[in-house]
């Protein structure tokens, strides 16, 4: 009867594992769990031994059953060594052991972090979502000074360049950067400096207008000559006055070029200095606006109380002044005409400075200060004779300025002059013309 009971198992286990093989599961070895569910319900008989179920004959209503094939066999144990390695791997992942606390572990009271302290009652809190993405205002970064100024700045600006407008932006630049002061300082510093470069060039003409005085009343009368020769075209009498001046002026030792020279370099580097710094405010150069002091902290903006144009006016007023004198015993007549007509200038002046920046008005000022203390200096008879400029010549007793309506007047008469001069000039055309059409 046992022998039985195990024949139809393992038939019915076959037939399993065809249905499984067939739809494609795993097959299941119930070998194990049905002996020894049968070996319980036997009360453990020994008869039913590993040794007597593999020798038992087997029985089967279906013939086909009988039968073990190879590959019935070797599919089974396949099954069986296949369980036993998974139900051991499930084994060996039972026993490593959980790093994860359960709800039950409760961790040790000094192992809880304390909390942080409560700020201070006076620091201020700021509510959640009251910081806003808006951009920084333009207030506040304007102000925010900018970097010190580097060597090569100007010239990536195209301020630099091989003119006397860009020569001295790059002067004014390695002065700033090499001594690090502020920018009012530097364009004093810079005036001061490019007026003594050009002193050589001043000595040389006052040497020439010194040598020219004593001639200056021949000169003079020279002069007038030749436009009289002009109004009667008398090109005779005009020749003969022209090398007339330029013997006396040969024989003196004067030589027109000196003082053409000294009015031409002085030019250059004022206007120059001028139009580069003028550049360097309207681009503008960023560190002028924060290199000014008291109420002149922009640089490139205007004087907004209108200090330095009015001290600029007053200052130049006081060097025609003084230097007045000296021109008119060492130029022409008109000398003194050519000084009111700068006075009269020099109120329009105080319009046209308004209107630029602060440290061009600097410039100005700094360059007429130091011209009116160059005027009083030469004018020092010791320091004349170190120099090698002659003295100036005595003035005539009764000899003054003339006034603005004198000045009028020698306009409207050398209008008037220049007016003769002219048509006889037109009429002397005329002539000829007629003369070579008969």
């Amino acid at each position: 009867m046992s022998s039985t009971i195990v024949h139809c198992l393992r038939a019915s286990q076959r037939t399993q594992a065809r249905c499984l093989s067939k739809a494609g599961l795993p097959r299941r070895n119930f070998a194990g769990s049905s002996l020894t569910l049968l070996g319980r319900r036997n009360g453990g008989n020994s008869n039913l031994s590993s040794k007597t179920i593999s020798g038992a004959r087997h029985y089967s209503w279906w013939p086909s059953w009988g039968r073990t094939s190879p590959t019935d066999s070797t599919e089974a144990q396949t099954t069986t060594s296949a369980v036993e390695e998974t139900h051991g791997a499930v084994v060996r992942s039972a026993e490593v052991p959980s790093t994860t606390p359960s709800l039950n572990e409760v961790a040790p009271v000094d192992s809880v972090t304390p909390l942080p302290p409560l700020p201070p009652a006076d620091l201020p809190v700021v509510a959640e979502g009251t910081i806003s993405a808006e951009p920084v205002s333009e207030s506040i970064l304007a102000a925010i000074p900018p970097q010190p100024l580097q060597y090569g700045d100007l010239a990536a600006l195209d301020l630099v360049h091989y003119t006397p407008a860009g020569f001295f932006p790059w002067l004014l630049e390695v002065t700033q950067v090499s001594t690090g002061l502020p920018w009012w300082s530097v364009i004093i510093i810079t005036t001061v400096g490019a007026r003594i470069a050009v002193l050589p060039f001043v000595l040389r003409g006052m040497r020439a207008s010194g040598r020219l005085a004593p001639i200056q009343p021949k000169l003079t009368e020279l002069r007038q000559k030749m436009n009289e020769a002009k109004i009667k075209q008398d090109q005779l009498g005009f020749s003969v006055a022209v090398q007339k001046q330029h013997a006396l002026m040969k024989e003196a030792g004067v030589n027109p070029f000196d003082t053409v020279l000294m009015s031409v370099v002085q030019l250059t580097v004022q206007f120059g200095f001028f139009i580069g710094l003028r550049r360097m405010c309207q681009l503008p150069v960023e560190q002028l606006k924060y290199g000014g002091w008291g109420f002149l902290t922009d640089l490139t903006l205007p004087d907004p109380y209108y200090i330095t144009p009015i001290i600029c006016t007053a200052l130049v007023n006081l060097q025609l002044t003084l230097s007045g004198r000296d021109m008119a015993a060492v130029g022409s007549p008109a000398t003194p005409h050519i000084l009111n007509g700068f006075r009269v200038l020099s109120v329009f002046g105080v319009v046209f400075m308004s209107w630029l920046p602060s440290a061009i008005n600097i410039h100005i000022l700094t360059s007429i200060l130091v011209v009116c203390a160059q005027t009083l200096i030469l004018r020092n008879p010791a320091v004349r004779a170190k120099l090698s400029i002659p003295p100036l010549p005595a003035v005539k007793p009764g000899t003054k300025q003339p006034s603005m309506v004198d000045t009028w007047n020698y306009i409207k008469a050398s209008f008037q002059q220049r007016q003769a001069i002219a048509v006889s000039e037109a009429a002397a055309r005329q002539r000829k013309m007629t003369m070579m059409k008969k």
